[in-house]
């Protein structure tokens, strides 16, 4: 398993971090971009053999020292260290872009990093040295090889309204997790055909879950009068639907798509 430890820079009340005011009337802090791009790492590094360990506070609330996360990555024993950061330094005007930090060489996960980000996000910016060697603390005090990386700066007219968006965040978690992945040479789990984690859904339900079973049930033919006003509402009609396929499937004709009845549906044998 390898072991990604994160951290989100800063804290929540980390004195002139936030996006200038500028571009947003919220002044958004910076904590809360790096915490949403960590975390939507976290949720992408779900399909890999990966275990992720936050070093910050998660709530922001709390600042532990940079010593501190160093020591947490290091008992840890962490296969990689990154710190997720917004930048600053345009005072309101254009340009800036994606910066990578490196210390320990070789260079390979910073150089990957930066070019799988800009190549997502479009995000290049105008530095003239987006990819850096510079010792900083928990780049230089942790015992793996390890990233800081500027994600945008947050007083440039071009930058913040782009990194403020939850698309933006969802990029570029993306491209950094599957650059860690092609370095590191980790592969896509496995998927475990009999442990398929599935929602009860019955009379009642709503949500994308019961959108995806009515499209199933119509793809096998048993739309019937499966006709609510809107797929991802389940009501009576969608019961029958159910009970039409369970009938056709050899199933309990109850009306609910429990775990054989989703199994069926998925085409999952046990």
């Amino acid at each position: 398993m390898f072991k990604l430890a994160i951290d989100a820079g800063h804290y929540l009340k980390t004195a002139g971090r936030r996006v200038s005011k500028k571009f947003d009337s919220n002044q958004t802090r910076e904590w809360v971009l790096n915490d949403r791009v960590a975390r939507y790492i976290a949720q992408y590094a779900g399909d890999y053999p990966i275990e992720i360990l936050r070093v910050d506070d998660t709530t922001g609330k709390t600042l532990v020292g940079l010593q501190a996360r160093c020591d947490r990555a290091n008992r840890w024993e962490a296969d990689f260290y990154l710190s997720v950061h917004h930048n600053g330094g345009i005072a309101g005007g254009k340009g800036g872009g994606i910066v990578a930090y490196g210390y320990k060489k070789p260079f390979t996960y910073r150089d990957e990093l930066y070019n799988a980000c800009v190549a997502a996000t479009g995000l290049r910016g105008n530095r003239a040295k987006p990819l850096v060697s510079k010792g900083f603390h928990v780049l230089k005090h942790t015992g793996m090889m390890g990233v800081l990386m500027e994600y945008g700066f947050m007083d440039s007219a071009t930058d913040a309204p782009v990194i403020l968006t939850e698309e933006y965040a969802q990029k570029v978690a993306k491209a950094t997790l599957e650059a860690i992945v092609r370095v590191a040479g980790l592969e896509k789990k496995k998927e475990d055909c009999c442990n398929v984690e599935v929602r009860i859904l019955k009379n009642g339900a709503s949500g994308a879950d019961v959108r995806a079973m009515q499209l199933l049930l119509a793809a096998n033919g048993c739309k019937g009068k499966m006709d609510e006003k809107k797929y991802g509402s389940f009501g009576s009609k969608t019961e029958a639907a159910v009970k039409q396929y369970q009938k056709k499937m050899g199933l309990e004709a109850d009306g609910v798509c429990g775990g054989k009845t989703w199994g069926a549906l998925l085409g999952v044998t046990g």
